[in-house]
């Protein structure tokens, strides 16, 4: 299967990358805030100066208690608690990771909606939304290198009492604006380093496999791991950066990055570009049953399957893998595999993945939630349920069986 003979691309953000970019928050919006975030990510507006500068005096509400994986019913009680005096000329500061983004995406959209139009809704029928007169402004502070939803019109929906994810998309719910830096970014614990650093780089595989990728996105996804890849193994292995340990890693075709932290938020914007145009894939469907019924870390649950799911599609391959393979100083489509095989076993991701799930009999069970129609289907060769069964053993395994 080649690339579509047309293809078009949009990402109506503006968006800055690069340590310090923060600074121009403040003069780039003048407008009152909702600032979405973490309890982590108010400290960091806190003690930082430039963003303490950009919201000082124009916060008229602090929704500051974010956590991963955006509930739904967080989401609605949220905007119940918001909509009492809404000002629609707000607009919503997200600082944190995916989770803030998705989140204040999340209550953009149910604010800009009546009441009666509840989240359900709007998951079933994003169109809704095309309505509304108004749906305020979401500006995203990026503090992990991961998800790149600062740079998509996605928001994810989790239910912990279905063990479900949904998907809001909508193009209102692009960010008019993004700021990536990675000064933000040092010092992040291991574990999410690690978590948030998969995330980014299974998006750019998938992005690559995947039936609607154009040469726009396939460059963007090329170069993110391009990028990405050194810029992850050298976070994962240098002791004391970013609270990481010390850990064995194949070593790379290129030379690491001089500054790790910034190459990968690079390669996290680059690949949230990417799947932006293409939207996931298989990897993806897998993934969401594993984190909301075991709790896996969602980067993790993606890339646990991410060198099966590159032997799958291999024969299907219509040159774009072998480019990249080379692109990354490797021999061929095949190599990609090992190399996502070691970096998930020298990481520590598969076995965290085997101990949370508990047994492979307990993970070839969530077969039938792994479906996802728009992502289990956008790949170069479609998996049966006898292929899902052997993507999944062999994920288990690490390595082909």
């Amino acid at each position: 299967m080649g690339l579509a003979p047309s293809w078009s691309f949009r990402a109506p953000v503006r968006l800055a990358v690069g340590r310090g970019v923060r600074r121009g928050l403040a003069d780039a919006w003048r407008q009152q805030w909702i600032v979405v975030s973490s309890r982590r990510g108010r400290d960091q507006i806190e003690r930082d100066p430039w963003l303490r500068a950009a919201v000082m005096g124009r916060v008229t509400r602090w929704v500051d208690d974010v956590r991963a994986n955006p509930q739904r019913d967080w989401l609605r009680t949220t905007a119940e608690r918001l909509r009492p005096g809404w000002n629609e000329s707000c607009a919503f500061l997200a600082v944190g990771g995916g989770s803030a983004i998705d989140a204040a995406k999340g209550l953009a959209a149910i604010l800009a909606v009546p009441p009666r139009v509840s989240l359900d809704m709007l998951i079933e029928d994003p169109s809704l939304l095309s309505s509304s007169e108004t749906v305020s402004p979401v500006v995203a502070v990026a503090t992990t290198a991961g998800s790149g939803s600062e740079v998509t019109p996605f928001a994810t929906v989790w239910d912990a009492m279905t063990g479900t994810k949904a998907s809001l998309s909508h193009p209102r719910l692009w960010p008019q604006s993004a700021f990536v830096d990675a000064d933000l970014m040092d010092g992040l614990p291991h574990d999410v380093t690690l978590a948030t650093g998969f995330d980014a780089l299974n998006q750019a595989a998938e992005s690559t496999w995947s039936r609607r990728a154009s040469p726009a996105s396939l460059e963007l996804a090329g170069r993110a791991l391009e990028v990405g890849l050194p810029a992850f193994e050298a976070l994962a292995v240098a002791p004391g950066v970013g609270g990481s340990r010390a850990m064995p890693i194949h070593a790379v075709a290129t030379p690491g990055p001089l500054d790790p932290r910034a190459a990968l938020a690079d390669a996290s914007s680059l690949a949230g570009l990417a799947i932006a145009q293409t939207r996931t894939a298989l990897c993806h469907a897998i993934s969401y049953p594993i984190t909301a019924r075991f709790g896996v870390p969602h980067g993790v649950a993606c890339a646990f399957t991410m060198a099966a799911v590159a032997r799958h599609v291999a024969p299907a391959d219509d040159g774009r893998l072998a480019r990249l393979a080379v692109r990354l100083g490797l021999v061929d489509a095949g190599a990609l595999a090992v190399r996502f095989d070691e970096l998930l076993r020298t990481t520590g991701a598969s076995a965290l993945t085997r101990q949370k799930i508990g047994s492979l009999d307990a993970l070839l069970r969530l077969r039938p939630a792994m479906a996802t129609p728009g992502r289990a289907d956008n790949v170069l060769r479609q998996a049966d349920t006898n292929d899902l069964g052997r993507i999944l053993t062999e994920a288990w395994m690490g390595g082909p069986v």
